[in-house]
């Protein structure tokens, strides 16, 4: 990891809100038939450029190292991408990857994916490259249009946007309510590289009886991204 950047804080405008809306809508949609491994990998050797993204509401500090900073205490760090990027794991918690055509899928999860098929608490990122190939949009445009459609459709509980560098981060959490099941609270971040034509999309969610707790852990692991640029 090369190319030491200074450190600088982007402090969260007065543009964060709470929201309510009483809809409905499929969990975990990906419009354009865009699924977890529908994309494939094409990682190019260019020097690293790390960008930390330190996401509190948004609040966010840019950092580059040449190495992994330390992680907090409980948490180690996964290298993901060949070394280019990184996430944070708890202590105690699973990891998982899969690669497809473009898109890569990582996850971060209390439950054991490999043991049980699926996870009920836990991180999702979808690397999806070529966005606009697939959909004719921007990464950003791409990720504004999945955020209105969940304000539609969905009970809503904060949304947020923020510039960082060459990214643009959209924030938005809501509940999911299916008849039969246990309500959910989902928190997505769509990290837009419209320079690349990337999007990160992370997904963060927990039943809602056990959200104070977990959102502890994934508000952690929110805090602490580490994402290259030139992806």
């Amino acid at each position: 990891m090369k190319n030491v950047l200074t450190s600088r804080s982007i402090q969260l405008g007065p543009s964060a809100r709470v929201v309510a809306a009483a809809k409905t809508y499929p969990h975990n949609f990906l419009h354009d038939g865009f699924t977890a491994l529908a994309y494939d990998l094409h990682v190019q050797q260019k020097m690293i450029r790390l960008l930390s993204i330190i996401l509190t509401l948004l609040a966010i500090p840019l950092l580059a190292s040449t190495e992994l900073p330390t992680p907090p205490d409980g948490y180690s760090w996964k290298p993901i991408l060949e070394g280019q990027s990184a996430l944070l794991i708890p202590e105690g918690w699973h990891f998982k990857s899969q690669h497809g055509k473009s898109t890569d899928g990582f996850f971060v999860s209390k439950e054991d994916i490999e043991k049980e098929g699926k996870f009920d608490t836990g991180l999702s990122l979808n690397l999806i490259r070529d966005v606009k190939k697939s959909t004719q949009y921007t990464p950003t445009q791409y990720s504004i249009g999945m955020m209105s459609q969940i304000e539609k459709e969905k009970e809503v509980l904060l949304v947020d946007s923020k510039d960082a560098g060459p990214f643009k981060a959209i924030t938005i959490r809501y509940r999911d309510v299916k008849q039969g099941l246990p309500d959910v609270v989902i928190h997505n971040l769509f990290i837009a590289n419209d320079q690349t034509g990337t999007l990160w999309f992370y997904m963060f969610e927990s039943p809602e009886r056990e959200w104070e707790s977990a959102w502890k852990i994934g508000d952690t692991i929110l805090s602490h991204l580490l994402i290259e640029t030139e992806i």
